[in-house]
């Protein structure tokens, strides 16, 4: 009676091949595995035994059943009917104590519970209360992937399948690398150069560091992400011409509104600011009869902003003719680009 039967596409032997093992390891299903093998086996005698047994167990009702593993250990079903029986001998896993890594079986072994695995994942390492980060600081000689994922991973981003050597990713960075600034003054006229030096150098864009004050070439990503920060009304992600520059500077990392939060505060409460803006929007609805933005005209989202800055201007901060209404696009984008905006921290050289 055979005990394995073997997978002629990996050559490891098993007591049954499952579509699981197919799909991870040969990448093809069952069906296709028995259409390129017609005559090979895919499950032993011994599982097929132990199948038909538990089967005509459960047809009986009996409440006994034995391990799909072993076949020996007699156990106790449940009501609930289950494909595969599993005792608790054959359960435990099978460690591999002061090993890193098996060759003959493509494993690593978590260096905590010794079990071996293809890939030690955060959700692993999260069962003994580590992320993943740290059980690399732990165990910085321990494998974390095998080499059957390492070299999956490779091929997917090497070659042809590089999605940078794609023909439409290739055209659409050299588009985004051929703006030049005067594209980025005309698109973002409150950036640029309001709070954001830039130039036009030889057709390539230069803006100022942030440290220093140099001129160089950002990468498109930082400029993007200097535009999505401002955009969203909070200042950050500087620009560095070097790392020097970046771990220099005190700014770096720096969240203004918690720095203003903490050196500024508030001038008045919560409390105080909602009678203020209640008071600007009755008293414009007074005079025109609705509210509306008082630069575009837009009637949705709107805010009250402070004419004269309640940094600068304490005393006028619950002023109603201090405040004028603005929709939200016009009070990120058009009003807060005077030097009460956090933006200014912009213009400051350290």
């Amino acid at each position: 009676m055979n005990t394995k039967v073997k997978c002629l596409e990996c050559n490891k032997e098993f007591g049954a091949i499952t579509s699981q093992h197919l799909k991870s390891c040969c990448g093809m299903s069952l069906k296709e595995y028995k259409e390129k093998y017609p005559d090979v086996e895919t499950v032993s005698e011994t599982i097929r035994n132990i199948r038909k047994k538990n089967f005509q167990a459960v047809n009986k009702l009996e409440l006994t059943v034995y391990c799909s593993e072993c076949g020996e250990n007699p156990i106790e079903r449940s009501p609930a009917i289950h494909w595969k029986y599993v005792c608790d001998e054959c359960k435990a896993p099978e460690t591999y104590p002061g090993k890193i890594y098996l060759p003959e079986k493509d494993l690593v072994i978590c260096q905590i519970c010794w079990q071996g695995m293809e890939q030690i994942s955060w959700m692993h390492t999260r069962t003994h209360g580590l992320t993943l980060s740290e059980y690399r600081k732990m165990f910085p000689k321990a494998w974390v992937t095998n080499k059957r994922l390492i070299e999956k991973r490779r091929e997917k981003h090497t070659g042809k399948n590089n999605p940078a050597k794609r023909a439409e990713v290739r055209k659409k960075i050299s588009k985004s690398q051929k703006f030049k600034a005067i594209d980025y003054i005309n698109k973002y006229p409150w950036i640029f150069p309001t709070i954001e030096k830039i130039r036009d150098n030889l057709g390539l864009i230069e803006v100022m560091c942030k440290k220093c004050g140099t001129w160089f070439h950002p990468t498109p990503i930082q400029l993007q992400e200097r535009i999505r920060s401002l955009s969203y009304g909070a200042d950050g992600l500087y620009m560095y011409c070097s790392d020097e520059c970046k771990g220099e500077c005190p700014l770096y990392r720096l969240q203004p509104l918690e720095y203003l939060k903490e050196h500024v505060g508030k001038v008045y409460t919560e409390a105080e600011y909602q009678t203020f803006r209640q008071e600007v929007l009755k008293r414009q609805k007074d005079e025109y009869g609705y509210n509306f933005c008082e630069m575009c005209g837009k009637k949705k989202k709107l805010h009250v902003h402070h004419e004269k800055p309640q940094k600068t201007h304490s005393i006028m901060s619950l002023d109603p003719d201090n405040g004028i209404v603005l929709c939200e696009h016009c009070h990120l984008k058009k009003a807060h680009i005077e030097s009460c905006s956090l933006g200014s921290l912009a213009n400051k050289i350290c």
